[in-house]
């Protein structure tokens, strides 16, 4: 198959594959699918590098796009590389006049134009739907991280929460316990209270006794010294200050 030299203007580096628009032809008019497998190795392709290659039957994926061939054996050459220049005298010459590497590029298929026009436009299609299908990815990923933010803000205020719960039953064991304490002595203090309380009673009863006691023998004693004061008779005395009044 013959040579052909074109330009790469459309490289997609993580895919490893994109097209080459052949000298003389206007870009997505005529281009060539080219994969990195056919470059030649260690070489890096990048849109606008001048390249030389040949025609190749396409893969099946590219067939079942309209792409009967591909760019195959990819030569990378100095930007500045002259164009090819068909003629009827010298098909295949370039600029300089030097004789063509290898015989002409056979025409290829009737309606291979068509064909690559409807390539392009169902690889523009997809190419499209992929960038749909990545921007709706993007956003549930952006949804996604809102809504893992959300959870966390949410998990953070339900620990602060179940912290100040966790304070509360702290702070309300300890009243429990106050109060249990303060219980305790309240009963220790009932139980005195009621000693105290029963000791008095005894106190008063045993009191009330002995003012008994005592008022009996005041008493006795009152009626002991009426009649006898240092061994006097009182009714003699009595009767003696008596008329003792009436002679003053």
């Amino acid at each position: 198959a013959g040579r052909h030299r074109g330009t790469v203007t459309r490289w997609r580096q993580k895919t490893g594959n994109g097209f080459i628009t052949p000298d003389g032809s206007k870009p997505k008019t005529n281009d060539s699918f080219a994969h990195a497998s056919h470059v030649q190795r260690g070489v890096t392709l990048a849109a606008g590098d001048r390249v030389e290659y040949s025609l190749i039957p396409a893969k099946k994926s590219a067939m079942a796009k309209g792409q009967p061939l591909q760019a195959g054996d990819i030569v990378k050459l100095p930007r500045d590389a002259p164009q090819m220049v068909v003629s009827p005298s010298a098909p295949n010459a370039d600029a300089s006049g030097a004789p063509p590497e290898a015989p002409p590029a056979p025409p290829q298929p009737s309606g291979a134009p068509s064909l690559l026009r409807n390539a392009l436009s169902s690889l523009l299609e997809d190419a499209a739907n992929a960038r749909e299908e990545a921007a709706n990815a993007n956003k549930e990923a952006a949804n996604a991280r809102d809504a893992a933010a959300s959870a966390r803000d949410a998990a953070a205020r339900s620990n602060r929460e179940l912290e100040a719960l966790r304070r509360k039953h702290d702070a309300a064991a300890r009243s429990n316990r106050d109060y249990e304490d303060l219980r305790r002595k309240h009963e220790a203090l009932r139980r005195d209270y009621e000693g105290i309380e029963a000791r008095e009673a005894k106190l008063r009863e045993d009191n009330s006794i002995l003012t008994g006691r005592l008022d009996a023998a005041e008493a006795e004693s009152r009626r002991r010294d009426g009649k006898n004061i240092d061994g006097l008779d009182i009714d003699a005395l009595t009767s003696l200050a008596e008329r003792l009044f009436f002679f003053f």
